[in-house]
């Protein structure tokens, strides 16, 4: 008898972890938890008062430790603002998508780079084409996650993109892209609070750091008005702003519609030619938390030995990328910066 009721029961828990493993965030982020998700809070500590030499935008560890058993707080406060750019009215950018096929259970089949010249070929469309700058952007998911890195007495909490390609022309670019920010958080001066200090943009395998003060940051939601459009570097506000390279996703603090090079190359030969890919204002869109995807929906950290013969001289870290994946591990081939394998890197950036 006991046997009859052990199995039904297993295959009801199977069904509502399978149905509800990422609950969409809403007012309350828990209440669609799954059963094990439920057993698993259990050890999530309770959050103290917070200190008065804490500010507003600080979070405690615990909420970067069990960052999605909590709601996403820290990385909902600090989402950034993606700027989206096209250099031609026929010449769209490959907007980001979800990382995964449709079942959540393979990755995303991506697509080989178009034959035109405009990047957005076979691409998810990234939104109304602007009549002028900051065009609200189509919604689309940005993939997030925390790692303690007690070496520099930081937390960092990646937000990355996923693009189906890169490039235009055929030849200049490859299927798959994954690109996005890092932003560090330092401990406040009592207790177990973090503010943010600062922001490490991602160009491939270049990793440039800046403190908070040296973005241009934004709050996007303050009642009344949105300062969105505000282009000034030094505010420390919340959101930081991330121009996202026309040609290849790359990843940058500040516009420049002047530079206009479609050079995808390898780095660090390369750095003067890939930092002045172009960039604009065009279109601009800030993830919310229903947009927010775990790092955990990447299944490995899969990265091939030879992708990128400079890139791999330039990055120690990515020498040895390959040890330790597994064949269950998925390939998005040149694409190296999966979400797992940056949590597994980005202490070290």
């Amino acid at each position: 008898m006991m046997h009859h009721l052990v199995f039904p029961f297993i295959l009801v828990l199977s069904s509502i972890f399978t149905v509800n493993a990422y609950p969409s965030l809403g007012v309350d982020p828990l209440a669609n938890e799954s059963y094990l998700q439920i057993q698993a809070r259990q050890d999530i500590p309770e959050i103290p008062p917070k200190p008065s030499t804490s500010g507003p935008g600080s979070f405690h560890g615990s909420q970067f430790e069990f960052l999605e058993q909590t709601g996403y707080a820290p990385a909902i406060d600090a989402m950034p603002v993606w700027m989206f750019s096209r250099t031609q009215k026929e010449f769209s950018p490959c907007a980001p998508e979800g990382g995964t096929d449709k079942t959540g259970n393979a990755p995303n089949p991506g697509t080989d780079v178009g034959a035109s010249a405009s990047p957005g070929e076979d691409c998810t469309d990234v939104g109304p084409q602007p009549s002028g700058p900051y065009t609200l952007a189509n919604p689309f998911p940005t993939y997030v996650g925390a790692s303690s890195c007690g070496n520099l007495g930081e937390w960092r909490m990646q937000f990355y993109n996923y693009y189906v390609h890169d490039g235009i022309l055929s030849e200049l670019g490859h299927k798959h892209d994954w690109e996005g920010i890092v932003v560090k958080w330092k401990k406040d001066p009592e207790g177990d609070w973090w503010h943010r200090a600062g922001a490490i943009y991602n160009k491939h395998c270049m990793h440039d750091h800046y403190t908070w003060d040296q973005l241009n940051t934004v709050n996007v939601d303050v009642p009344g008005t949105s300062d969105v459009t505000n282009e000034a570097t030094g505010l420390n506000r919340k959101h930081p702003k991330v121009y996202v390279g026309f040609f290849s996703h790359a990843s940058f603090p500040e516009i420049n519609k002047s530079r206009k090079t479609i050079f995808n190359g390898e780095c660090p030969k390369y750095r003067d030619l890939l930092g002045n890919e172009y960039r604009s204002n065009d279109w601009w869109r800030m993830p919310r938390a229903e947009n927010i995807r775990p790092v955990s929906d990447i299944h490995g950290m899969y990265q091939p030995l030879v992708y990128t013969t400079l890139c791999v001289l330039y990055d120690p870290i990515r020498r040895n990328a390959d040890e330790g994946h597994s064949a269950a591990d998925w390939d998005y081939g040149s694409a190296s910066s999966t979400p797992p394998s940056n949590a597994k890197n980005m202490c070290q950036w």
